[in-house]
């Protein structure tokens, strides 16, 4: 069934509910505590939770003030005025904007009452905390997206390890070039995997979310690859050290995945550093310069290893 159907239909559902307890308990204007339910459910758990949250204190003022200015002005349009721009003001400067309506709706019920009363007052709490509990209630449900997410890392990887290989031939011949689409293909899909990552993060009160973290990481690696796309779009011949280098981008892209802890890699880095340290000293300038863009093209490849590298230390450590 399509999502805003069944949004609509637990929307309806919980309000309904929420009515129904109202009546149950003999409330006055009991239809309003289905508005305030429908007014509570947001996307997710957290959100919803802190909406609930803002507009309890936002409902307790309102009444203050409410008391403030109809004992001033008297129960009337003139009181309801004064209560409502004093209000106003106190949203607006605490950005309460989603409590401005529903909050002041509930206070014209005692201009129905033409009192405000203990037994009014509890009313108007009670109408509030029915239908913001099934709101909290109806959000209960709401789980992370493991599915997606999973997905996205997945699509998030095979992109990266498309773009090392490419960067791994361009480093041997200057014919042909790694096409920027490639980037933009990741850029999406890593503002895609943050969106579900946040509604992840919301839906998830008490245990952790690591998503965050590994979509920054990826990110950071995707900004090294530009900087590797830079590097080797001015090598136009190919150097003896640039076979190795080829090689080892090329070993990277085979063994990417979430699960490798780049161990292996960063020692081979190592031995691959020390090799290269020893090669014999370019001759022309043109080969020292191919040389020296060669170097840097080694440091953000260490870069990005030791990036993921950190990632998975603190994965370890979190679990520990």
């Amino acid at each position: 069934m399509n999502k805003v159907v069944l949004n609509a239909l637990k929307m309806t559902m919980a309000s309904m509910i929420a009515v129904f307890l109202a009546k149950s308990f003999y409330l006055n204007f009991y239809l309003s505590a289905g508005i305030v339910t429908v007014l509570t459910i947001q996307n997710t758990k957290r959100e919803t939770l802190r909406t609930a949250e803002t507009r309890f204190f936002a409902f307790l003022i309102a009444n203050w003030i409410a008391l403030i200015s109809f004992t001033l002005c008297g129960i009337n349009e003139f009181g309801f005025s004064l209560y409502l721009f004093v209000y106003l003001v106190i949203c607006f400067k605490m950005k309460w904007y989603s409590s401005m309506a529903m909050n002041s709706v509930l206070m014209t019920h005692y201009l129905s009452f033409g009192e405000m009363s203990l037994s009014t007052v509890w009313n108007e709490t009670l109408l509030f905390c029915i239908g913001v509990g099934c709101g909290l209630v109806a959000n209960l449900h709401l789980r992370q997206d493991k599915d997606t997410m999973n997905q996205l890392k997945c699509q998030t990887d095979e992109q990266i390890t498309m773009i090392l290989k490419r960067i791994s031939m361009r480093v041997l011949s200057d014919v042909g070039d790694v096409d920027e689409s490639c980037f933009d293909v990741l850029n999406d899909l890593i503002t895609s995997a943050k969106i579900v990552a946040k509604e992840n993060e919301d839906n998830v009160l008490l245990s952790r979310n690591d998503d965050h973290r590994y979509i920054r990481m990826r990110e950071r690696q995707s900004q090294i690859l530009v900087e590797m796309l830079k590097i080797i779009r001015k090598i136009h011949t190919t150097p003896v050290t640039a076979e190795c280098i080829s090689c080892f981008i090329h070993r990277i892209s085979e063994e990417y995945s979430d699960e490798n802890d780049c161990v292996e890699l960063l020692q081979e880095f190592e031995l691959l550093n020390q090799q290269l340290k020893k090669a014999p000293l370019p001759v022309t300038r043109n080969e020292f310069e191919e040389r020296a863009r060669l170097f840097g093209l080694l440091r953000l490849i260490e870069e990005f290893l030791k990036i993921k590298r950190s990632f998975v230390l603190y994965k370890s450590e979190s679990f520990q």
